[in-house]
């Protein structure tokens, strides 16, 4: 209802209607409008019956908060109006002192604390800046990364160093948190990125790979190149007054082969007391060396040795050795103080310039007592 001057005090009113029956004394639940009665106080409830105003005490009581009984019984349909006056609260609230200390402001503010939630979203070119304005590596910002599936550590975390001097990304791999891994980029004094392990939960770590000053240094392992045809490229260096075709060292391997014994036009059956061999490949070059003992029956033509790790070009100025053996066999051809390996494809066979330099001999097949070799050729 309207007020003329002040309210007498802040509050809601509210109009309860019953319609009664024979006798009824007690009035609660819903009314004639559907309105469940209630009142916190009953020295704020006016009672009216068929518009006449009870008093309390008198001719009713109101004190359960839910209902109100009669001293005497209404007669049937007798109107019983009650009207209840709430106290009116107002929510709480906080004054701007008190919220500019409380909540985070759009621009140039601090907060402290734990910030809780399932998704967080930067939209446009929004940047999300953690700051120590503190010199103490202790109050260093983190951004955290909780996986609630591990108990006992941090899934993942980024954090900065003193200064912002320092990178890190952790993250421990198995559920038992014993190892972990981080990525340290340094932009101070060291100015490097380090790849470090650790097996004893983060007590200590191993540098595994480091990254300074343009220099790569592993630190306990190999450089594994993944894919064939790639390597090493130095492309960047100098070159020489040649026309390079290559600056790419893509293959290095060593280890060791059997060297074997035929004759050109009848191989034979060779017998070895020694049989030794190794090799060393750089790049396309096979660099070869080989020891032979034996002795060869039902063999005919030229010594020829087979059995090499990988075929040779078949290139003559790429090709080079030397060969030292005692003979135990036949002699030398007429005219040839010595012979050198030469490579066609996977067979050596042994030449020997004549001495009036009208052509070169092989060397025929035959026993040998002993025999070694050692020859750089160009992979076919």
């Amino acid at each position: 209802m309207p007020y003329i001057g002040k309210t007498p005090t802040q509050g809601v009113r509210q109009r309860y209607m019953y319609t009664a029956t024979a006798g009824q004394t007690t009035f609660s639940g819903t009314d004639t409008q559907n309105l469940t009665l209630s009142y916190s106080d009953s020295n704020f409830i006016d009672v009216y019956q068929n518009g006449v105003l009870l008093k309390t005490g008198t001719d009713y009581t109101a004190t359960s908060g839910t209902s109100v009984v009669l001293t005497t019984g209404a007669s049937v349909s007798d109107v019983v109006e009650m009207i209840v006056y709430d106290v009116f609260a107002s929510a709480d609230f906080f004054n701007r002192t008190d919220s500019d200390s409380r909540y985070v402001n759009i621009d140039g503010d601090t907060m402290t604390g734990a910030l809780t939630g399932t998704t967080a979203t930067f939209v446009g070119a929004n940047t999300l800046t953690l700051r120590n304005d503190t010199s103490t590596d202790a109050d260093e910002p983190k951004l955290i990364f909780d996986n609630d599936t591990f108990s006992g550590a941090n899934h993942a975390n980024i954090t900065t160093g003193n200064g912002g001097l320092l990178m890190k990304i952790e993250s421990p791999s198995t559920s038992t948190y014993q190892n972990r891994h981080q990525i340290l980029m340094n932009a101070g004094a060291g100015d490097d990125i380090q790849f470090n392990s650790s097996t004893n939960n983060g007590s200590s770590y191993t540098t595994q790979m480091k990254i300074e000053a343009g220099n790569v240094t592993i630190g306990d392992g190999n450089l594994v190149i993944g894919t064939s045809g790639h390597g090493i490229d130095f492309s960047a260096t100098g070159d020489g007054s040649g026309t390079d075709t290559s600056e790419l060292l893509d293959d290095y391997e060593e280890g060791t082969w059997t060297p074997l014994v035929r004759g050109s036009t009848t191989a034979g059956t060779a017998s070895y007391s020694t049989q030794i061999g190794r090799y060393t490949k750089i790049g396309n070059l096979i660099h070869v060396n080989f020891v032979l003992q034996y002795s060869i029956t039902s063999a005919a033509g030229d010594l020829e040795i087979t059995g090499f790790p990988y075929s040779g070009s078949g290139s003559e100025p790429n090709d080079v050795g030397v060969l030292q053996h005692n003979q135990a066999g036949a002699s030398y051809a007429s005219g040839v103080a010595s012979y050198v390996p030469y490579m066609s494809s996977a067979v050596m066979s042994f030449r020997g310039n004549k001495s009036d330099g009208t052509s070169f001999v092989s060397l025929a097949i035959q026993n040998m007592s002993y025999m070694r070799v050692t020859f750089v050729y160009t992979q076919g």
